[in-house]
C-alpha cells in the first residue's frame, strides 16, 4: 500500500517536473521569438533613419542624369564631384568657412562662460534679490522687444556689418542658465561648504569643484551652442553687408539661389567650363553635407555626456 502511494506521488512528480519543463522551453521560444521582431523592427528604424541621409550623399555625387531619375538607390553607377567644384570653385567659400569657424569657436566659449557665472550666484538661496533676478531672467524668455527695436540697438552700439554682432547677442540663453543653475542647486552643498571653510573663494570653488562635476551639462551646452551659432544666417542676413564676412549657411543659401535658378550666370559659367550639365538636386544635397558634417563630426565626441547632462539640468532646484 506504502509503495503503491510512493508510486502514484512519483507520477505526478514527474508529470509536474515535465509540465514546468515545457513551459520553460515554450516560454524560452517565445522570448526568442519576441527577441528577433524586436530586433527586426530596430533594424528597420535604423534603416529608415540612415537611409536618408545616405541617400543624400549618394545624390551629392551622382551625375545630373542619374540625380533625375526617381527610385530606390543605395549605390551610384557613376561618380561626379561637379557638385562640389561648384560649390568650392569660389573662394568665398573658405572665407565663410573661417567667419563660421570663429563664430562658433568664441560664441560657444563666451557663452559657455557667461552661461556658468550667470547660474553659479543664481544658485545661491542667500544671493539678496534672488527671486527678483530669476523673474527678470525668466521674463525674458516669454517677452521681446521685437525685431525693429533689437535692430536699432544693433545699430547704436556699433555692432553693424561686425562679426560680433553674430555672437554677443547670443551670449546668454535663460533656458540654459536655468539648466545649469538647476544642476548646480542639485549637488552636494557640503562639497562647497568644507572648501569654504579651508578659505577658499566663490570662484575657487566654481573653478576647482563645482565646474570639475559639471562635465555632463557643460557638454550638453557646449554642444546646443555650437549648433545654435554654427546655424546662424538670419542675423547674418539683416546685419551683414560685408561679403568677407558671409557666414557659411547664409553663403550656401544663395548658392542654392544659384543653382535652381534657370539662366544663373554663375551656374551657366561652371557649365561652359565643363562642358556638363549641373543638376540642381546634387548641388543642395552637396550643400547639405557640408553644412551638417562639422556637427556630424563633433557630435559622437560628447554624445555619452548629453543624455546625463539633460536628466540632471533637468532637475527641479
Amino acid at each position: 500500500m506504502g509503495s503503491g502511494n510512493r508510486n502514484t506521488a512519483g507520477g505526478h512528480t514527474g508529470t509536474a517536473y515535465n509540465r514546468a519543463v515545457v513551459r520553460g522551453r515554450g516560454a524560452r521560444r517565445s522570448a526568442g521569438m519576441w527577441n528577433v521582431a524586436l530586433n527586426t523592427g530596430m533594424l528597420v528604424f535604423s534603416f529608415l533613419m540612415i537611409y536618408p541621409f545616405w541617400d543624400t550623399f549618394m545624390l551629392s555625387f551622382a551625375k545630373p542624369e542619374e540625380a533625375a531619375t526617381l527610385g530606390f538607390h543605395l549605390w551610384n553607377k557613376n561618380w561626379s564631384l561637379s557638385s562640389y567644384q561648384f560649390i568650392f570653385r569660389n573662394n568665398q567659400v573658405l572665407t565663410a568657412y573661417g567667419n563660421t569657424i570663429f563664430i562658433t569657436v568664441i560664441g560657444t566659449l563666451l557663452a559657455l562662460a557667461v552661461t556658468v557665472l550667470a547660474a553659479f550666484p543664481l544658485s545661491k538661496k542667500e544671493l539678496p534679490g534672488r527671486s527678483a533676478i530669476t523673474l527678470i531672467f525668466v521674463f525674458t524668455m516669454f517677452f521681446s522687444g521685437g525685431i525693429v527695436p533689437f535692430y536699432l540697438t544693433i545699430k547704436s552700439l556699433g555692432l553693424m556689418d561686425t562679426r560680433w554682432v553674430l555672437i554677443l547677442p547670443h551670449a546668454l540663453n535663460v533656458f540654459y542658465v536655468t539648466i545649469m543653475r538647476n544642476y548646480m542647486m542639485s549637488l552636494d552643498k557640503g562639497l562647497e561648504e568644507s572648501a569654504l571653510i579651508d578659505g577658499a573663494g566663490y570662484l575657487t570653488v566654481m573653478y576647482r569643484i563645482i565646474l570639475p562635476i559639471a562635465r555632463p551639462i557643460l557638454a550638453t551646452l557646449v554642444l546646443w551652442n555650437a549648433v545654435s551659432f554654427w546655424n546662424q544666417w538670419y542675423h547674418a542676413l539683416l546685419f551683414i553687408r560685408d561679403d568677407h564676412k558671409l557666414v557659411l549657411q547664409l553663403l550656401l543659401r544663395r548658392l542654392i539661389e544659384y543653382s535652381s535658378a534657370e539662366g544663373s550666370s554663375s551656374m551657366e559659367a561652371f557649365r561652359r567650363q565643363n562642358d556638363a550639365m549641373l543638376n540642381s538636386a546634387t548641388v543642395k544635397a552637396a550643400v547639405i553635407l557640408i553644412t551638417i558634417g562639422p556637427i556630424v563630426f563633433f557630435y559622437p565626441f560628447i554624445q555619452k555626456h548629453f543624455i546625463k547632462g539633460i536628466t540632471v539640468g533637468s532637475l527641479k532646484g
